[in-house]
């Protein structure tokens, strides 16, 4: 065991060498590798790259992305396998997920109506309230342009508002007037 995997999971490389895998595998992903490890030995196919939880001599658990093959050793089949830590990329992406949820939670629970574009000023997010004021549903709504529901503005000028909003940090305040569905217009 090299000193990056003892490193990883706090044991020395004699205690490594005398412990089963299943010893610093998390329970939760015993079947997991199981499967994939004898399907590989067996000759079948197995995924050659995957995820799953160690747990550190210290009890910590820590995710792992694992890149394995199946090689031969003294004439017996068995894995070559890379861990990489991939921890704190696992908590980053949690993390984002979490403030996602509260954003996606905020925008759809509030009573005004909100939506949000791309650079090139198509709608790639509504709100039902916005939904409700236009007339439209919200799948309606995805895909749209601001000069499709804008009555005061054309693509031309949207498009000039839209530089200006993202060379000022992405936010701007303004009235203007939009179309519904049915073709009147309301305040924006």
């Amino acid at each position: 065991m090299n000193q990056a995997m003892q490193a990883l999971t706090g044991y020395s490389g004699e205690a490594l060498l005398a412990m089963t895998v299943w010893e610093v595998v998390h329970p939760d992903f015993h079947q997991m590798v199981r499967e994939h490890a004898g399907a590989r030995q067996r000759g079948e196919a197995a995924p050659p790259r995957y995820e799953f939880q160690l747990v550190t001599r210290q009890g910590n658990v820590r995710w792992v992305d694992m890149t394995v093959n199946r090689i031969d050793y003294a004439g017996a089949p068995c894995s070559l396998g890379f861990l990489t830590d991939v921890t704190e990329r696992r908590l980053a992406e949690a993390a984002l997920l979490e403030q996602e949820s509260q954003y996606h939670i905020a925008i759809d629970t509030t009573p005004e109506g909100f939506w949000d574009v791309d650079m090139q000023g198509r709608l790639i997010e509504a709100n039902e309230a916005y939904a409700r004021m236009s007339g439209y549903s919200r799948e309606e709504l995805i895909g749209m342009r601001i000069s499709d529901l804008d009555a005061n503005d054309d693509a031309e000028v949207v498009a000039k508002r839209i530089g200006e909003i993202i060379e000022h940090g992405g936010h701007a305040s303004f009235e203007s007037r939009h179309r519904r569905k049915d073709g009147t217009l309301w305040p924006a």
